[in-house]
C-alpha cells in the first residue's frame, strides 16, 4: 500500500513536468573552466570548477568553498553525484586572521640568507599584526601594505607536541602576489606571481619531518608587484571523522546553455538527469532579480527494471558566511504558503557592513525549501550517513548553532521516489539578502522585493509557475544559441551560451526612491568597485540586444551623480563606490576620456535603438560638457588612465583617442535626432577632422600604432567598432579594414594580444575587434581562438577575460560582467535584422482597445480586400510584420541596421504597430519585407497598391525605384513586373519622410508645437497606414472606375491601361442582388449611362447599394474583370429666406433633413450636387 502511494505521488510529480526540461536545446562540446550551478548576483553565486561534478566541492566565484553535496540511493546502494567527501575539517593550531589578529616578526627589506631558519636572529625586526595587506581590498587586514614592488618577510612561531605532529596537518594561506613559505627554514610552497585565497597544503610525512617538538618557525615571504597586496597563513589539524561508504557516480555528460546546466550520471542501474536553472530571463525583471534557483532531477532505469530510488541534496551554513569561523544560527520552519524550509545565516547579521572584492556575504539567509520532498536539520555528518544507510532523513532539529566549520550543522533535502522506472521532480535553493545594496546613503532591497514580497512568497510563486518558467528558460537558451550560430558558428553559439549567466550574475537589480531602475555591476576580482563605467561599456552588447533598460540601469546613476552635483568634474565618474556601498567614487585615479567616451557612445546607441532621445534629454547639458572635454582633450591624449593600462599607461594612446572621436560622433548623432542639425553638422565635422588627423598621426605602413609617438607598436582599436555599426564613416582610408588584416598576422595560440607590449589579451575586446571584420569567415578566425582558450585553459575559474594568449592561463580577473562583450558580433549582425517570432508581436503601450483591435494578430490584420470600388478576385495581401529602421532623410540608401519589426498597416506612432515611436524630423522611416509572386501569376503583369502612406513615399523593388508619391491620404499604385527577380524571392523597401508641421505639408490639427499652434496636438500618423497588396493583371486592364449617380441613373467612366491600338470595350452590368437592372458599354475613358427603372434611393434608414460588374474586352477577348458598387442620392444647396447659405437640404425619396454648414455666411445658389458612393 505504501509503495503504491509513493509511486502515485511520483507519477503526479512527473505529470507536472515536461521531459524536455531534462534535454538541452543543443548538446555542447565546450568545457567551461567553471560551470555555473546556482547563481543570481555577486554573492549568491555557486560554481563547479571541475570537469566532473564529483571532482571537488562547489565554490563561490572567489574560490571560497560553498559546498553542496548530492547523493542518489538506488536499491540500498548510495552514489555521490555532486561534491566530494570532505578530506578535512580544519581546526586551527596557528590561526589565520579570520579568527583574529595574529602577530609576527616582520621585515620590509631582504633580511639576508637564512632568514627563515629557526636560529636566525630576528631581534632587529619589527612586530606587526596580520593579516598584512591592502585593507581596502581584503578582509581581516590589521596592518596596511599596498606599495607596489615591495616585500614582507614574516616569521611566526608555534609550539607543537608529538601528538600535534602526528595529527593530519594542513597549511592554509592567502596571498597577493608572489608567495613562498618555509617550515623551519625549508621551503614548502612557492606560487609564482598570482593571488589566491584559502589555498591549502596537505603536509606529507616529509613535510612533517621538518617539524619538531617545542618551538617551530613558520616563515613566509610575499612580494607585491602591483595593485592589491596580502599575506596571511596558518597551521591546522584535520578533525574530520570517517563517513559512510559511498560510491562515485559516473558522469556521462554536461551541457551548459544560457539559463540551464544539464548533467547526466550513471548510478548503477539508474541514470540521473540533473538540471540547474537560474531563471534570469533578461526581459523579465522580476525573475531576473529573484534569488531563487531550480534544481530539477529525473531518474531513468537503464536496465528496464523498476528500482527503489531516493534523491538527496545537502549543504551547511557555509553558504551564508564570509569566514567559516563566524557564528551561525540555523532553523527548521513551516511557511504560511504551506511548505517546510530550512534557514541559515550568521548570528551577527552585519547587514551591508562589509565592502570589498574577494569577500562572500555574511548577512541575510540561505533557504532550502522542502518543495516536492522533505527537509531536516541535523548535526555534523549524520544526515549523509543516515541517508546512505536508510534512504531517509533523521528527525530534524528545530534549531542549531555553530562557531566554526567543524561545528556546522547539515541542511538536507530528500525526495523518496519509491519503486520507479522513470520519475522526475524539482526543488529550489534561495538566498534573501534582506537589504541588498546602499545607494547614496540609503539601503535598498532587490528589485523583486521592492513592494514587500517575501522570500517565502517568491519561492511559492516559482513553485507554482515551474512549468511556465522552465519553458521560457528553454526558449531563451534557444534564442541565445541560435543568435550565436547565425552570427558565427557552433563554437560561438556555445561561447555565448556559457557566458550568459556569468554576465547577469555579476549584477544587482533594484529600484531607487525616485523609481529609477538601477542595475549595478560588481568589479569582481579586480577591485570590487560598484557600477564601474569601464565594465558597463564592454558588457553593453548583451543588453543592447535583449534589454536596453538594463543598460540604462547601469548608466542612469552615473548621469545622476553629475546631475545632482555630487560629481562636479567636467567628465564622467569611474565608479560609485565599493560593492555593495554605492555612495560615490572610490577609485583613486580618474579616467576622463575613457569614461566620458563610454557614456556618450552608449547613450547614442540607446537613442538609436529607441529612435528617440528621451533617455538623454534630462542629461543633455552634462553630455554636452563631457563631449566638449573629448573635443578639447581627445585628439592626442596626455598621460591619462584608460581601461587597458595593465602594462602601464602611455600618453598619446591611439585607441583612447578613437574612443574620444567616436564619443564626439555619438553626440552629433543624438543632436541630429533632436533636430539640432547645425550642432550635429558641426560636431560631425569635428569628429571627422579629428579622425583624419588621427589617421595621419597613427599610421605606420600596414597598421596603426599603440601610441602616436611610439614606433613599431600596435594595439587593438576595438573602439572603432561603432563606426561600422552605425555606418557613419568617421574614420577614413579603410582604417578598420587595414587593422583587421594586420591583426590576423599577430595572433597566438589562444588569440590576439591586446597590444604589442605583452602576450596577454582581453576576450571581450577580441570579439569587439573581430566584429569589425568584413565577413563572418574572418570573424571566426578570431573568435574560434577565444573558444579554444575557454575550452582548454587550466585556470579553473568562471571565465577570466584577461589571459595569456600563448599559454591560455589567466592573467587576472574572473567572473566579470565584461564578457557581455562576447555578443558584439550578434549586435553587429542583428541590430537591424533581428526578427522575433510572429507570436512575440504585441501592441505597444497600454492603450484602450476596441474588440476589433483585440482580434489583430500578425496573421490576421485587415484581411479583407482593401478597395471595394474596384475589386479583383486574385490578389496578395502584404499586410503583416515588416522590418523597419531609420536613417537620415537625405540618405539615398536603406539603413544598414533595421530596428526591428512593425505591423503593417498601422502608423509607427500607433499601439497596433507594435512600435509606438514618433518620427524624428529629417529622418527617413524605412520598411522592408520579402515576397514571392505566385506561380499562377506567371505571364501576367503585377501591380502593387498602397491604400495610403503618410507622407512622402518612395517604393523600391529589389533595390530599383518603382514609384514615388506625395500625400498622406491618397492611394497609389505601380506596375512592378519589370523589376521582379527571376529567382522568385523579391525585396520590397519603402522610404517614408514625414516632417510634421511643415509649411509645405497639410497638417490639420496635427502639430509638433502645441502651444504655438492653437494648443491642439493630435498623435502624428506617419508611414504606411492602409493596406498594401499585389494583384495580377493582363497587359490590358482597368485602372480606375468613377461612378456619378443622379436619382434614376448612373454615369460610369472606366479608364484602362495598355489598350492603345486595340478595339477596347468596357461593359458594365448593374446588379440589385442577383438581378441585372441595367447594362451599358463604351470605350475606356468614356461615359457609360445606366438608366435604372424604379430606382432605390439611398438613405440612412435604407442604405441601399447596387452591385456593379465591369468587364474589359480587347479585340473581342476579355482581359480584365472587376467588381464595384454604387448608390443613388441627391444633395441640393439653397439660400434661406434671408439669402444666406446657412443650411443645405438633402433629399431622397423618403427623407429630408437639415445640415448646418460652416464657412461663408453668404453664397450664390448652385445647381444640385450629385453625391457619389465614395463621398
Amino acid at each position: 500500500m505504501f509503495t503504491s502511494l509513493v509511486a502515485a505521488v511520483a507519477a503526479m510529480t512527473v505529470g507536472a513536468q515536461n521531459a524536455e526540461f531534462f534535454e538541452p536545446y543543443k548538446e555542447v562540446d565546450l568545457r567551461l573552466p567553471s560551470v555555473p550551478l546556482v547563481v543570481n548576483d555577486p554573492y549568491f553565486s555557486i560554481w563547479s570548477p571541475y570537469d566532473r561534478l564529483t571532482d571537488g566541492t562547489t565554490r563561490h566565484w572567489t574560490d571560497a568553498q560553498k559546498a553542496i553535496d548530492g547523493l542518489l540511493r538506488v536499491d540500498g546502494k548510495t552514489y555521490r553525484f555532486m561534491g566530494v567527501e570532505k578530506p578535512y575539517v580544519l581546526k586551527s593550531i596557528l590561526p589565520m586572521a579570520d579568527e583574529g589578529a595574529w602577530t609576527a616578526k616582520t621585515s620590509r627589506t631582504y633580511p639576508g640568507d637564512g632568514w627563515a631558519d629557526p636560529a636566525f636572529d630576528d631581534s632587529s625586526w619589527g612586530t606587526e599584526r596580520g593579516a598584512i595587506g591592502s585593507a581596502d581590498e581584503y578582509p581581516n587586514v590589521h596592518t596596511n601594505w599596498d606599495v607596489e614592488n615591495t616585500d614582507v618577510y614574516a616569521r611566526r612561531t608555534v609550539n607543537l607536541t608529538a601528538d600535534d605532529i602526528a595529527d593530519d596537518l594542513y597549511i592554509v594561506y592567502s596571498h597577493d602576489d608572489v608567495f613562498e613559505l618555509y617550515i623551519n627554514g625549508t621551503q614548502v610552497i612557492s606560487t609564482g606571481e598570482t593571488w589566491l585565497q584559502g589555498e591549502t597544503l596537505h603536509l606529507t610525512a616529509a613535510h612533517k619531518a621538518l617539524l619538531k617538538e617545542g618551538e617551530n618557525v613558520i616563515a613566509a615571504h610575499c612580494h607585491n608587484t602591483t595593485g592589491g597586496a596580502l599575506i596571511d597563513y596558518g597551521l591546522y589539524r584535520n578533525v574530520k571523522t570517517e563517513g559512510a561508504d559511498i560510491e562515485t557516480a559516473e558522469q556521462i555528460s554536461v551541457d551548459v546553455l544560457a539559463t540551464n546546466t544539464y548533467y547526466t550520471f550513471k548510478c548503477g542501474p539508474v541514470d540521473l538527469d540533473l538540471v540547474f536553472t537560474a531563471p534570469m530571463l533578461i526581459d523579465d525583471l522580476e525573475l531576473l532579480s529573484t534569488p531563487v534557483n531550480y534544481v530539477s532531477y529525473q531518474v531513468r532505469s537503464n536496465d528496464g527494471a523498476d528500482h527503489d530510488v531516493q534523491f538527496y541534496l545537502a549543504t551547511t551554513p557555509e553558504l551564508a558566511v564570509n569566514q567559516n569561523t563566524q557564528a551561525t544560527s540555523s532553523t527548521y520552519n513551516v511557511s504560511s504558503e504551506g511548505y517546510k524550509f530550512l534557514k541559515t545565516g550568521t548570528t551577527e547579521q552585519p547587514q551591508l557592513e562589509k565592502a570589498g572584492d574577494l569577500i562572500c556575504i555574511d548577512w541575510g539567509f540561505f533557504y532550502m525549501p522542502g518543495i516536492n520532498g522533505d527537509v531536516a536539520l541535523s548535526t555534523g555528518y549524520t544526515a549523509e550517513s543516515n541517508f546512505a544507510s536508510t534512504g531517509k532523513l533523521a528527525r530534524t532539529l528545530v534549531s542549531a548553532a555553530s562557531t566554526s566549520e567543524s561545528t556546522m550543522p547539515t541542511l538536507a533535502y530528500v525526495h523518496d521516489f519509491g519503486s520507479v522506472n522513470t520519475a522526475s521532480s524539482f526543488t529550489m535553493l534561495a538566498y534573501d539578502e534582506v537589504y541588498d545594496i546602499v545607494y547614496m546613503g540609503q539601503k535598498y532591497k532587490g528589485y523583486w522585493a521592492r513592494n514587500g514580497k517575501t522570500i517565502q512568497q517568491a519561492i511559492a510563486e516559482m513553485r507554482d509557475n515551474y512549468p511556465d518558467i522552465m519553458t521560457r528558460c528553454r526558449a531563451l537558451d534557444k534564442r541565445i544559441y541560435d543568435d550565436g550560430l547565425a552570427a558565427g558558428n557552433d563554437k560561438y553559439a556555445e561561447l555565448l551560451s556559457g557566458s550568459y549567466r556569468h554576465v547577469i550574475a555579476a549584477h544587482k537589480l533594484f529600484e531607487d526612491k525616485d523609481g529609477n531602475l538601477l542595475f549595478f555591476s560588481k568589479e569582481n576580482n579586480s577591485n570590487g568597485c560598484v557600477n564601474t563605467v569601464d565594465l558597463t561599456y564592454p558588457s553593453a552588447p548583451l543588453f543592447l540586444l535583449y534589454n536596453p533598460e538594463l543598460l540604462k540601469g547601469m548608466m542612469t546613476s552615473i548621469f545622476e551623480y553629475s546631475y545632482t552635483g555630487r560629481w562636479t568634474k567636467p567628465f564622467a565618474a569611474h565608479d560609485l563606490g565599493t560593492y555593495p556601498i554605492a555612495n560615490g567614487q572610490v577609485y583613486g585615479g580618474d579616467m576622463p576620456l575613457e569614461e566620458s567616451g563610454n557614456m556618450i557612445t552608449l547613450a547614442a546607441m540607446i537613442c538609436k535603438l529607441e529612435n528617440s532621445t528621451a533617455y538623454v534629454d534630462k542629461y543633455w547639458d552634462i553630455i554636452k560638457l563631457w563631449t566638449d572635454y573629448l573635443v578639447e582633450n581627445g585628439q592626442d591624449p596626455e598621460n591619462q588612465l584608460c581601461t587597458d593600462d595593465f602594462a602601464g599607461h602611455w600618453a598619446h594612446n591611439t585607441n583612447l583617442s578613437v574612443k574620444a572621436i567616436m564619443g564626439v560622433a555619438a553626440y552629433s548623432e543624438m543632436a541630429r535626432m533632436l533636430g539640432m542639425n547645425d550642432i550635429a553638422d558641426r560636431y560631425t565635422t569635428t569628429a571627422k577632422k579629428m579622425a583624419v588627423k588621427w589617421e595621419e598621426m597613427a599610421r605606420e605602413c600596414d597598421h596603426y600604432r599603440l601610441a602616436f609617438d611610439r614606433e613599431n607598436t600596435w594595439s587593438q582599436k576595438y573602439n572603432m567598432v561603432w563606426d561600422k555599426l552605425w555606418n557613419i564613416h568617421i574614420f577614413p582610408n579603410k582604417a578598420a579594414e587595414r587593422e583587421i588584416q594586420y591583426y590576423l598576422t599577430k595572433q597566438n595560440t589562444y588569440g590576439l594580444p591586446l597590444d604589442s607590449r605583452e602576450a596577454y589579451t582581453k576576450s571581450d575586446w577580441i570579439i569587439w575587434t573581430a566584429s569589425m571584420s568584413p565577413d563572418t569567415e574572418t570573424f571566426l578566425k578570431f573568435s574560434d581562438l577565444v573558444y579554444k582558450y575557454v575550452n582548454e585553459t587550466k585556470s579553473r575559474v568562471p571565465i577570466s577575460d584577461w589571459y595569456w594568449t600563448n599559454s591560455g592561463d589567466m592573467r587576472g580577473f574572473r567572473a566579470r560582467s565584461v564578457i557581455g562583450g562576447h555578443w558584439m558580433k550578434v549586435l553587429m549582425d542583428k541590430i537591424g535584422t533581428l526578427q522575433p517570432p510572429v507570436n512575440e508581436w504585441a501592441p505597444a503601450g497600454e492603450k484602450i482597445k476596441t474588440k476589433w483591435a483585440d482580434e489583430v494578430t500578425p496573421d490576421n490584420v485587415l484581411p479583407e480586400y482593401p478597395r471595394p470600388l474596384m475589386e479583383r478576385s486574385e490578389w496578395m495581401n502584404l499586410n503583416g510584420l515588416w522590418e523597419f529602421g531609420f536613417n537620415s532623410a537625405s540618405s539615398a540608401s536603406e539603413p544598414e541596421m533595421y530596428d526591428g519589426q512593425i505591423l503593417v498597416p498601422f502608423a509607427i506612432e500607433s499601439s497596433l504597430s507594435g512600435v509606438m515611436r514618433p518620427m524624428v524630423e529629417n529622418n527617413a522611416l524605412w520598411y522592408r519585407r520579402e515576397f514571392t509572386v505566385p506561380e499562377a501569376w506567371s505571364g501576367k503583369r503585377v501591380i502593387i497598391n498602397f491604400g495610403a502612406c503618410d507622407y512622402n513615399a518612395s517604393v523600391y523593388v529589389n533595390g530599383e525605384s518603382v514609384v514615388s508619391h506625395t500625400g498622406g491620404s491618397t492611394s497609389f499604385s505601380a506596375d512592378i513586373t519589370d523589376f521582379l527577380s527571376e529567382s522568385g524571392t523579391n525585396v520590397l523597401t519603402v522610404k517614408v519622410i514625414d516632417n510634421t508641421d511643415e509649411n509645405t505639408q497639410p497638417v490639420g490639427k496635427q502639430r509638433k508645437d502645441a502651444d504655438g499652434n492653437g494648443s491642439i496636438w493630435y498623435t502624428p500618423v506617419s508611414g504606411i497606414w492602409q493596406t498594401v497588396w499585389l494583384e495580377p493583371v493582363s497587359g490590358e486592364y482597368i485602372s480606375d472606375v468613377s461612378t456619378t449617380p443622379d436619382n434614376s441613373r448612373f454615369v460610369v467612366n472606366a479608364t484602362a491601361e495598355g489598350v492603345d491600338g486595340s478595339n477596347a470595350v468596357v461593359t458594365v452590368r448593374l446588379m440589385d442582388g442577383d438581378n441585372v437592372v441595367a447594362t451599358g458599354e463604351g470605350a475606356p475613358g468614356t461615359d457609360i449611362v445606366l438608366d435604372v427603372a424604379a430606382p432605390k434611393l439611398w438613405s440612412p434608414q435604407s442604405p441601399h447599394l447596387y452591385g456593379m460588374e465591369l468587364t474589359l474586352t480587347c479585340d473581342g477577348e476579355e482581359t480584365d474583370r472587376v467588381d464595384s458598387y454604387a448608390a443613388l442620392r441627391k444633395i441640393s444647396v439653397a439660400q434661406d429666406k434671408n439669402g444666406v447659405c446657412s443650411s443645405t437640404t438633402v433629399t431622397s425619396s423618403r427623407t429630408e433633413c437639415s445640415i448646418r454648414v460652416t464657412g461663408p455666411t453668404v453664397c450664390t445658389p448652385h445647381p444640385p450636387t450629385r453625391l457619389s458612393a465614395t463621398t
